[in-house]
C-alpha cells in the first residue's frame, strides 16, 4: 500500500481473515528483527475488528479490545494508536441479520474511540464519507472497489497529516471525495 507520504515509511500488516486477537501478534512480528531488537513505530492504525462481529458478542468485543490495545500500549509504549473506524457493509456474511451486525459495528467503532482516548494513547480516524450505499464497493458488498479502496488510504493519508499537524485533536472526520 503507498499512501504517499514523503519521508515516512509506511507499512501494511493486514491480510485477510485477521482477528482483533491477532494485532499484538503481528505488531511483535512486525517490530522484531533478526538481531532481537525492535523499532517501533511512530504511529500505527488499528483497522481491525470487522472479522470478529459474527462472533464476538459486545461485552466479548470490549474485553478483547481492552486487552488487545493495553497489550499493544504495553508493546509499543512511544507509538500512537490511531482507532480506524471499522467500515459499513452492505452485506455480513453468516449474519443472521444483517441490521443487527450493523448496529453492533456502530457500537464497536463508539466502544473503541472511547477506548482509546480513554488510555490517552491514541487518535481516531472517522471514515464519515464511506457508507454501504457508497459507490465504493464491490458487487458482493463486502470489500472495496478500486476508488473505495483510494478514498479509504486517502482518509488514512490524511488522518497523518492532520495529526501530524493537529497533535492536541483527537478525531479526525474526511471532508466528502
Amino acid at each position: 500500500m503507498n499512501m504517499h507520504l514523503p519521508h515516512r515509511r509506511v507499512t501494511w500488516k493486514g491480510y485477510r481473515g485477521g482477528r482483533l486477537a491477532d494485532v499484538p501478534g503481528r505488531i511483535f512480528e512486525s517490530i522484531s528483527n533478526p538481531f532481537g531488537t525492535r523499532q517501533a513505530p511512530c504511529a500505527a492504525i488499528l483497522h481491525v475488528g470487522t472479522n470478529d462481529l459474527i462472533n464476538l458478542d459486545l461485552i466479548q468485543f470490549k474485553v478483547l479490545m481492552q486487552a488487545v490495545i493495553s497489550e499493544c500500549a504495553r508493546l509499543l509504549p512511544d507509538t500512537i494508536f490511531i482507532w480506524s473506524d471499522i467500515l459499513p457493509r452492505f452485506f455480513y456474511k453468516g449474519a443472521r441479520s444483517q441490521k443487527a451486525i450493523e448496529v453492533k459495528r456502530k457500537e464497536v467503532n463508539r466502544m473503541g474511540r472511547k477506548l482509546i482516548s480513554g488510555m490517552d494513547i491514541g487518535r481516531v480516524v472517522r471514515h464519515t464519507n464511506i457508507s454501504w450505499d457508497s459507490p465504493f464497493f464491490r458487487d458482493d458488498g463486502v470489500h472495496l472497489n478500486e476508488t473505495g479502496q483510494q478514498v479509504f488510504t486517502t482518509n488514512l493519508r490524511e488522518a497523518l497529516h492532520f495529526f501530524r499537524s493537529n497533535p492536541d485533536v483527537f478525531q479526525f472526520q474526511p471532508s466528502s471525495h
